[in-house]
């Protein structure tokens, strides 16, 4: 779903499977984050949020990259890092498995392929010469209040869900 209900804009949202219900801003493109297929320079913006950790290990370095090259001016990268937020998610997938009866899928690949390490992503980015500055939105909002709404996130309970989708996630960036 990402941030595209959320603005009153288009949003080139690239992922590999759309699963997720159409939203009117949003313009779908399918592909792979370590090939994207837009020309350099292409956006003013691009936002990874909650996309590194789905990644192995391995892409990471080539798909961060590939962010920096269809930027004109900013990549903003947020999401669970570091090993306090990876230690989180191993009880949250716990905690999703003793409600649910199994593990949430959100978390299957933040546990396959661990979390990224903030250090190690300024690193890499700060490495590209096309790159003035670095900030990193890491180690979460607040990992105490990521519990609290992750666990509204793992149910399977439609009110809930609802809930959490419209009501709660307008709250993310205040926190």
């Amino acid at each position: 779903m990402g941030i595209a209900p959320y603005l009153k804009r288009e949003v080139v949202g690239l992922d590999m499977d759309f699963s997720e219900p159409k939203y009117k801003y949003l313009k779908q493109v399918k592909g792979s984050a370590d090939r994207v297929p837009f020309k350099a320079k292409r956006f003013d913006l691009v936002i990874l949020s909650d996309v590194l950790e789905h990644l192995p290990s391995k892409i990471r370095n080539k798909s961060l990259a590939e962010s920096i090259r269809v930027s004109k001016k900013y990549v903003l990268i947020s999401g669970p890092f570091g090993k306090e937020a990876a230690k989180q998610d191993k009880d949250l997938a716990e905690y999703s498995f003793k409600k649910l009866g199994y593990m949430h899928p959100f978390f299957e690949d933040h546990l396959k392929y661990g979390l990224p390490n903030v250090e190690d992503l300024k690193n890499i980015v700060s490495s590209n010469k096309k790159v003035k500055d670095v900030k990193i939105l890491g180690n979460y909002f607040n990992l105490s209040a990521r519990s609290f709404l992750m666990k509204f996130f793992i149910t399977n309970n439609f009110l809930i869900k609802y809930f959490y989708m419209k009501g709660m996630m307008i709250f993310v960036p205040i926190f």
